[in-house]
């Protein structure tokens, strides 16, 4: 479990995330990022990370 989150965290630090495309919204009383500005490549990879692990949410909040 660490370890995939640990490689995941790894990709998001390969790729660069700028705080800048994300845009915190509220859903349903829970937070979550809007992705703006991304090629498809990258809306793949997060719709990925998303489904893959909950916990990865809590990571970008970081970013």
């Amino acid at each position: 479990m660490k370890n995939s989150l640990l490689s995941k965290i790894n990709v998001l630090k390969r790729f660069n995330f700028s705080k800048n495309i994300y845009r915190k919204i509220k859903i349903f009383g829970h937070q979550y990022y809007e992705v703006m500005k991304l090629k498809s490549v990258f809306l793949t990879l997060m719709a990925w990370f998303i489904l893959e692990d909950q916990k990865v949410i809590d990571l970008i909040k970081g970013l």
